[in-house]
């Protein structure tokens, strides 16, 4: 017999993706979180669309707008913080 399989695929505009670091630079390329962002952006209409954030502006509210959160150096988070990341 022949071997079948069938599969749903869901396109969209591409998964939102929150990158959050703690420090700004006047080099961008010295930003932790520079090369990262420009690797998820590749395209334009990629799998993944990254925002950055500084741990100091997140919002833990707005979290739930995004798909997967990465936090890149960052040390401490406030209660509030942690328990929207839960």
């Amino acid at each position: 017999g022949h071997a079948r399989a069938s599969a749903i695929v869901e396109v969209g505009s591409g998964w939102p993706v929150l990158l959050v670091g703690t420090q700004d630079s006047a080099d961008p390329t010295r930003n932790e979180l520079f090369f990262l962002h420009a690797a998820f952006d590749a395209g334009g209409d990629g799998w993944l669309r990254p925002t950055r954030s500084s741990i100091t502006e997140l919002d833990p509210a707005q979290l739930s707008n995004y798909a997967a959160v990465v936090l890149a150096n960052v040390v401490t988070l406030t209660e509030e913080q942690i328990t929207a990341l839960e």
